[in-house]
Order: structure tokens, then C-alpha cells, then sequence
């Protein structure tokens, strides 16, 4: 996986992309898997809300579900940082190889 991702920003280099705008790709790539996590997250949550709700009400008891907003907040940033720490740390050693020699790397295979 790694010789594609130095190849995926070695191509990027060649074609002009900056350093800084290869460092900003990884970063909403991380932030966009993070959103997607989150969506089918929300749902799962949702119905096993639904599902407490119906059986808890069926039992004969007061069906009461509360999550309190700090803790979907520091779970939707916890899932972003090691999101994003995912697809950047492995980036890093690409920064260093020049793009001719990827690139190069790439063809000879």
C-alpha cells in the first residue's frame, strides 16, 4: 500500500501539486472517511435507540435514552483525529523521495 500512496503524491508533484497541497489532500481524505464512518454510526445508534425504546416501553418501564452532546462531539473529533492520523503518517516518508524516482520506481515494475 505504501509504493501506491508515494506513487498516487509523486504523480501529484509531477503534475505541480505543492507540498503543502499534497499534506492537505491526506488531510480531507481523513476527514471524508471520518464523515462516512460517522453516518452508518449514527444509524446503527439510531436503531438501537429505536429498539431500547420499543422494549423498554413493552417491559412496562419508562423509556428514557439520553447521550449528552459532549460526548457525540468528542467521539466525532476522536474519530477524526485518528482518521486523519491514518492517512497522513503514512505520507510522510513520501515528502522526502523525489518524484523522478518514484515515478521511475513505478515504470520499472
Amino acid at each position: 500500500m505504501r509504493r501506491q500512496r508515494d506513487a498516487e503524491l509523486a504523480q501529484l508533484g509531477v503534475t505541480g501539486a505543492t507540498p503543502g497541497q499534497r499534506l492537505a489532500l491526506s488531510i480531507v481524505e481523513g476527514l471524508i472517511l471520518a464523515v462516512t464512518a460517522a453516518v452508518p454510526g449514527l444509524l446503527a445508534f439510531g436503531f438501537f435507540a429505536a429498539y431500547m425504546y420499543v422494549g423498554m416501553t413493552l417491559a412496562g418501564y419508562v423509556a428514557v435514552i439520553s447521550v449528552p452532546g459532549t460526548a457525540w462531539i468528542a467521539a466525532l473529533v476522536g474519530t477524526a483525529v485518528i482518521m486523519v492520523a491514518a492517512t497522513v503518517l503514512p505520507t510522510i516518508p513520501a515528502w522526502r523521495l523525489p518524484e523522478r524516482l518514484v515515478v521511475t520506481r513505478l515504470v520499472s515494475e
